[in-house]
């Protein structure tokens, strides 16, 4: 009787906790717009709105990564990290007369968040065996990714003027198309064997600087 009690418990003890981790899950989803090709940002993903006319509009990006013991078995790095736009982080002023071109702006942005996302999964997969020893050679790696980032990011800024450039916002927006077009065997929803030529890779040059 007591063994059957106790069983009884364990299993209403774990429905619960898996119940919990569920729901939490569900609702970082909702906060949380993954990049996709299809599916670009919407003036409805900016929860916040603002009348703010020097600063109508801001992004939260976050480029995250999780990496485990079991995780250098993987066939690749794509779902060990991720780009994310945080819809209750984010603000916009939707009353402004440019605001498409505001948004579409916004999106470039979130597209070169992922160029450097593909970077990070493509440097953890060539460097795959160096993880053995542990995660700090995968640290700097995405730490020195992240500071191009930002790098490329204020470069881009103040070469478009924040976007108002419309010329030079094609530019860019050419320049990220292609890097995301020569890079697709690194998107997050790719869980296929990834085949790599390592002499080109070693050649690579930096596009961006």
């Amino acid at each position: 009787g007591n063994k059957i009690l106790k069983m009884k418990k364990l299993l209403r003890l774990t429905f619960l906790l898996f119940s919990v981790t569920f729901i939490f899950a569900q609702s970082n989803t909702h906060d949380e717009k993954f990049w996709s090709n299809q599916n670009k940002l919407t003036i409805a993903d900016y929860q916040v709105t603002t009348d703010n006319l020097e600063n109508p509009v801001k992004s939260q990006i976050n480029l995250s990564w999780q990496l485990m013991g079991f995780s250098v078995l993987n066939k690749n790095f794509n779902q060990n990290v991720t780009n994310k736009f945080i819809r209750s982080a984010s603000l916009i002023n939707p009353d402004l007369p440019n605001v498409k071109e505001l948004l579409y702006y916004q999106q470039i942005n979130f597209d070169m968040a992922e160029v450097y996302a593909r970077k990070m999964r493509k440097d953890l997969f060539i460097n795959k065996s160096k993880l053995w020893k542990g995660f700090d050679f995968a640290t700097k790696i995405l730490n020195d990714n992240l500071h191009e980032f930002y790098k490329v990011q204020l470069l881009m800024d103040r070469d478009t003027n924040g976007g108002l450039d419309a010329e030079k916002v094609m530019k860019w927006k050419t320049l990220i198309d292609t890097e995301l077009n020569n890079s697709n065997q690194f998107d997050f929803n790719n869980t296929e064997k990834i085949k790599i030529d390592k002499i080109s890779t070693a050649s690579e040059q930096k596009v961006w600087l």
